[in-house]
C-alpha cells in the first residue's frame, strides 16, 4: 500500500488492508471442523476387529464424546465409505463437539456452589457414563 500511493495512507485505508482478526465463532469452527478431521483420520486407521492400527494418534474424551453422539466410528466409516450421503453427520459431530465445552465449564463449576450446574450436567453425566 505505501509503495502504490503517492501520499501517506489514512488510517481506515490502513485497516481495510489489514486482515481482520479471527473471531472467537471463527477459531471455534477452525477447532471444530480439525476435531472432525482427525476422527476421519482415525477411521481411516480403525479396523473392527483390532482397534486403531499403530501410530493412530488416540481420540480425545471430546472427540469421543461426538462421535458416539452420530453414531459411532462405524456410522462414519459408513458415511465415508459406504455409498451412504448422510451430511448431517459432520454438522451433527460439529454441534455436539462445540457444546461439549459448555458441558466441562459447567461440570467443573461443582455442585457445592452452583447446584443448577449440577442439575444441568447430571443428564449428560449419566448418559456419558452408560456409554463408558
Amino acid at each position: 500500500m505505501l509503495l502504490t500511493s503517492k501520499w501517506f495512507p489514512k488510517i481506515p485505508e490502513i485497516r481495510e488492508s489489514v486482515a481482520p482478526l479471527p473471531s472467537k465463532l471463527d477459531v471455534a469452527e477452525a477447532l471444530a471442523e480439525e476435531a472432525w478431521q482427525h476422527v476421519l483420520e482415525y477411521a481411516d486407521n480403525w479396523h473392527p476387529d483390532i482397534g486403531p492400527l499403530q501410530g493412530c494418534r488416540a481420540l480425545t474424551d471430546r472427540e469421543v464424546y461426538a462421535l458416539r453422539s452420530v453414531g459411532g466410528i462405524l456410522q462414519v466409516q459408513e458415511n465415508q465409505y459406504g455409498g451412504k450421503a448422510m451430511p448431517f453427520i459432520k454438522r451433527d459431530f460439529v454441534a455436539v463437539w462445540k457444546r461439549h465445552a459448555l458441558v466441562e465449564h459447567l461440570a467443573g463449576l461443582g455442585a457445592d456452589t452452583r447446584p443448577e450446574a449440577k442439575r444441568l450436567t447430571s443428564g449428560f453425566t449419566k448418559a456419558f457414563e452408560k456409554v463408558n
